[in-house]
């Protein structure tokens, strides 16, 4: 008799939850945890070199086990089945992983079919998330926009400008010390600048020689192994793509709904969760021995 109280609060703050997209947030913090530095390498990116069969098998793994664990939890958290959001979550990994994969290759185009790819899988992830039809919305990139397909739905295409992507671009733009490289943008699918060689911690490692800034690339002339660090900064590119879509605009779609700015939710993608998490990580994490650049590394010399 006295339990049957609480369990009405219980599922009204489960209601709540949901409503708020805390369940997607909570989801977050146990991938953040599984993905943490011990569990992932003892080592520095520069002592961890697999060899090519047990990195393939490794990240795969890896990549699989995060898009099931984000759409299992997300989606039992939400009041859905955990094996069906584990399950097409994991599809959806496998296919990101294929598309990182696909990115690194040393042919032109590679870096832009890679992400659209990878893309792919990310949009399953999310569908899978939200206890959808596995492709019931795909979001590709295309440079700062982001085009929803929604086959079924009153409205196919749907064109977003993404606020984070827009603003790495305009840093770049911005700056004189960086020239636009269009051949290198369409080969990588992302906005690509070369600079000088400036700003190197050590010039021994060709992983410092460039860096993504918001879904640009920025490449330094002065690169050791050009090609390696292209193609490790094209991984980065679509790791940032999953962390958006699959994480956190989800909650920035939440936000923009409950301001006088509704209406720009049709228009814009907001990032403001991308952005304080990536400050969080970077403040927690050692990005130089960090998951993500052990991967980056690992598929940037294939």
């Amino acid at each position: 008799m006295l339990t049957e109280p609480w369990w009405r609060f219980g599922r009204g703050i489960t209601k709540r939850i949901e409503s708020m997209k805390l369940a997607r947030a909570l989801a977050v913090g146990c991938v953040l945890l599984a993905l943490s530095r011990p569990a992932l390498s003892a080592q520095s990116t520069a002592e961890w070199r697999p060899d090519a069969g047990v990195g393939e098998v490794t990240f795969l793994g890896a990549n699989t086990f995060i898009g099931a664990l984000t759409g299992g939890l997300v989606q039992a958290l939400g009041g859905g089945s955990f094996s069906d959001g584990f399950t097409r979550g994991a599809l959806g990994g496998a296919i990101v992983y294929a598309g990182k994969r696909l990115s690194v290759g040393r042919f032109a185009g590679a870096g832009w079919i890679g992400r659209e790819v990878a893309a792919v899988g990310t949009s399953i992830v999310r569908n899978a998330s939200d206890g959808l039809p596995t492709v019931h919305r795909l979001v590709l990139p295309l440079g700062p926009l982001r085009v929803h397909f929604r086959p079924n739905g009153d409205q196919v295409v749907n064109v977003k400008l993404d606020l984070l992507e827009l603003a790495g671009l305009g840093r770049a733009l911005a700056d004189p010390a960086l020239t636009f490289e269009v051949g290198r943008t369409f080969s990588a699918g992302a906005p690509v600048f070369l600079e000088e060689f400036r700003d190197v911690v050590r010039a021994d490692d060709p992983l410092v020689n460039g860096r993504n800034q918001g879904g640009t690339i920025v490449l330094s002339l002065g690169a050791n192994d050009p090609e390696s660090t292209f193609a490790h900064e094209r991984v980065h590119v679509i790791q940032l793509d999953f962390f958006r879509q699959a994480w956190f605009l989800p909650l920035d779609e939440w936000i923009l709904r409950n301001t006088p700015l509704a209406a720009l939710q049709h228009y814009i993608d907001l990032n403001v969760s991308t952005v304080l998490w990536l400050a969080a990580w970077n403040g927690l994490i050692d990005v130089e021995d960090g998951p993500r650049e052990i991967e980056a590394s690992f598929l940037g010399t294939r």
